[in-house]
């Protein structure tokens, strides 16, 4: 299985944000905190930040994630990057967040699908990759 499942999708560079189905930008933390109803924290008490995706369409990466890293996640600046473009897009897409445990893990790594950002669970590597557990979960859509 090719490690970018998404190729089957016909993406490419739209020239205007107005002609794009999907857009991605890099965002304050200000702006994403507009919808972000609950604060999360990792067990040291830190705050977790999450990117999202709005409307299948509009996707907003934390800057200082991008910029920074999470260590929290288990994972390099690069593996990061790829893991946070990777999963919001699979939410573009229609796919929704992946559990990471026995079932649903891949070669002992985390679907990226799964809050990569919070962590791997023990046990588990982080993922940043699709993976086939990623195809399982479909938004549900009213």
């Amino acid at each position: 299985m090719s490690q970018n499942q998404w190729s089957r999708y016909n993406l490419h560079e739209a020239t205007t944000p107005d002609a794009a189905d999907m857009t991605i930008r890099l965002s304050r933390r200000a702006r994403l905190d507009e919808w972000h109803q609950v604060k999360e924290y990792y067990p040291s008490g830190k705050e977790i930040r999450f990117s999202m995706t709005i409307n299948m369409r509009r996707i907003y990466i934390d800057a200082e994630n991008w910029l920074n890293g999470v260590p929290e996640s288990g994972m390099t600046l690069g593996q990061y990057r790829q893991y946070v473009i990777l999963h919001e897009v699979g939410h573009g897409l229609g796919y929704d967040h992946a559990p990471c445990d026995k079932k649903n893990s891949y070669m002992g790594a985390c679907p990226v699908m799964y809050q990569g950002t919070r962590g791997p669970p023990k046990g588990f590597k982080p993922g940043f990759n699709v993976t086939p557990v990623d195809y399982m979960y479909r938004i549900k859509l009213l």
